[in-house]
């Protein structure tokens, strides 16, 4: 399987060619609050992930990513299955404490004119910090907020593709304690995480992990991945 993080435009101008090409098929986790406006203009060539985001919390370009129109028009084709990647792939603060000073990651983009930062954390990983109430959530408040991220990134998804939503990945594949829980209960038949290692029968349904491949790592170590059983099994373990 072909997963796809995020619903980047390269996936139209890049991959979906490679995939009519050679006859694959692709899973692909959006954002429905990323997806772009259809009246503004889209990136045509290779997508840098951290420049997309740091334009986004700069000014709100949403340039680099698919537009449900074009997200519709490949889950049409058939060319791939959307699943949810959250309602916005967003951080937020966990302490009230500002002790971070190191702001060059785009998630903190909005405390830089400050020049400290409180600590950040994919905001499904766990409890966030709530400064109108002064404390972190408490657990049923947290799962409550998942469930409805959940749930609701799956309604859009669902009539946006045209077809039911049944897959989602965690931003940065951080998966809370609860994790595969609360994908089951917000009406997911799969749920994925970035946790390495090769899919067997005996794995959760609702908590898979994935094989991340990195631009670094070669096309000679992609083949390996994918040809040699051996070291699916060793790498696995």
């Amino acid at each position: 399987m072909l997963t796809f993080d995020d619903g980047f435009r390269d996936l139209l101008t890049i991959v979906a060619p490679i995939l009519r090409k050679y006859g694959f098929k692709a899973l692909v986790f959006a954002a429905p609050n990323l997806l772009r406006a259809e009246g503004e203009e889209g990136t045509a060539g290779e997508i840098d992930s951290n420049r997309a985001f740091e334009a986004f919390m700069e000014n709100g370009d949403r340039s680099a990513w698919l537009s449900a129109r074009e997200l519709r028009a490949l889950a049409g084709e058939g060319l791939i299955e959307v699943g949810s990647h959250s309602l916005s792939h967003a951080k937020a603060p966990v302490s009230a404490e500002h002790d971070v000073t190191d702001l060059r990651h785009w998630s903190y983009h909005p405390f830089r004119a400050f020049g400290r930062a409180p600590d950040l954390r994919p905001e499904l990983a766990g409890p966030v910090h709530l400064a109108s109430l002064g404390r972190l959530e408490q657990e049923n408040e947290f799962k409550a907020r998942v469930e409805e991220n959940l749930r609701k990134s799956r309604e859009i998804l669902s009539e946006v593709s045209g077809h039911t939503v049944s897959s989602f990945a965690w931003p940065w594949g951080e998966e809370p304690e609860e994790g595969a829980e609360l994908v089951a209960k917000s009406g997911y038949e799969l749920g994925f995480t970035l946790r390495r290692g090769s899919c067997r029968r005996s794995d959760a349904p609702h908590s898979l992990p994935r094989r991340e491949v990195k631009r670094r790592k070669g096309l000679q170590w992609f083949k390996r991945e994918v040809d040699t059983p051996w070291w699916r099994g060793l790498a696995g373990r």
